[in-house]
């Protein structure tokens, strides 16, 4: 995610997703989901808190100007949640467990593979490159444009690439949710605006090397967010949710530069609630139960997750220092970098509605 400071940021943020749905029906070929009786994915008031929050989040948040205590502890309860939220579904859905019985090394292989590597490259990277200048933080910042060449600065670089393109991936299947059920909008525009959105914003994280004038940038943003979103609009041939959640990622691209509450609260925490969210819904659905377990139980095993990378030195008497800055080490970025990796790969394979196989497990129950 690109931060309002300017500095490459490739910590913990940003904004599980629900890739490919499409408009044929995810649940099952045959009929449309859902498509006679409900536009909304369990309900009005659910949708509108865990997928259609943002642009109220951001109003609350700009209203109560929070000290960054808040914002920390919002990070806390969720961002990590959101981490885990793909691969606990999975396995714990029996259907989908099923499949991924069947192909370990696909399931099992890679991640374990993919989070030995990065934590590999952490610990080399501790023992022989002492100098490095980065600060290892909820985010990693690279001061040195030399330093780019050290393997743990390409993890931090892929890791921000891939999760600028995971956000707009959710936000993209966000919209191919809404459009199975409305019947409305276009797979090819619904891709193209939200990597837009999202990558356009990604730029400024390069500003200070691509010499960007903050006014001028500022202008392009609200610009584009406006061309882009009466493009989306003009293609809508109903109202349905899906035109809040159009508006409201406009907003964020328009204003993100003069406050970090708007893309905080639009990107940030809308992400991590649709992750859980949307999670929670497919779980209770295929167990017949109240969501709210797994909701408490993804918050307290996140809760669990921060406190391994980033508990050393947090207690109560530093934590209300001004000076105090949550940090973690080299090694345990990396091994966090892993983990996000193995998150971004269980978001596809767990949300691909173009595999037969998912629309029969998580799209059933998904669109139930």
């Amino acid at each position: 995610m690109s931060r309002p400071g300017g500095e490459l940021v490739a910590g913990p943020v940003p904004r599980a997703r629900p890739e490919t749905a499409r408009e044929s029906n995810p649940a099952g070929r045959g009929t449309r989901a859902q498509g006679k009786t409900s536009i909304w994915i369990r309900g009005p008031w659910w949708d509108s808190f865990w997928i259609l929050s943002g642009l109220p989040l951001a109003g609350a948040l700009l209203l109560l100007s929070p000290s960054i205590y808040l914002v920390l502890a919002v990070t806390i309860l969720l961002e990590h949640a959101h981490f885990i939220s793909p691969m606990t579904l999975a396995w714990s859905h029996s259907g989908f467990r099923a499949l991924m019985a069947r192909r370990p090394m696909k399931f099992i292989g890679v991640p374990l593979a993919i989070i030995a590597a990065t934590t590999t490259i952490g610990v080399l990277t501790s023992r022989f490159v002492p100098d490095l200048k980065v600060d290892v933080g909820t985010f990693v910042r690279v001061y040195d444009f030399a330093d780019y060449k050290q393997p743990f600065v390409m993890l931090v670089v892929l890791y921000f690439l891939w999760n600028n393109y995971h956000f707009g991936m959710q936000n993209f299947g966000v919209l191919s949710i809404y459009r199975v059920k409305s019947g409305s909008g276009t797979r090819r525009k619904d891709m193209i605006y939200c990597l837009g959105v999202q990558f356009a914003s990604a730029i400024w994280a390069y500003w200070r090397v691509l010499g960007l004038d903050r006014g001028h940038m500022q202008t392009f943003y609200f610009l584009a967010a406006a061309a882009g979103v009466v493009a989306m609009l003009l293609t809508e041939s109903r109202w349905s949710p899906r035109i809040l959640f159009i508006i409201a990622d406009a907003i964020g691209l328009m204003f993100f530069l003069q406050s970090f509450l708007w893309g905080f609260a639009i990107w940030s925490m809308n992400h991590w609630l649709v992750a859980i969210g949307l999670s929670s819904h497919v779980y209770g659905v295929q167990r017949g139960r109240s969501p709210a377990p797994f909701v408490a139980g993804l918050i307290a095993a996140g809760v669990f997750v921060f406190w391994l990378i980033y508990g050393s030195g947090v207690n109560l008497d530093t934590i209300f220092d001004p000076k105090f800055a949550v940090k973690t080490t080299i090694i345990l970025m990396s091994a966090r970098y892993g983990v996000a990796f193995t998150h971004f790969l269980y978001d596809r394979w767990l949300w691909q509605f173009s595999n037969p196989d998912v629309r029969a497990t998580i799209g059933k129950n998904l669109f139930a």
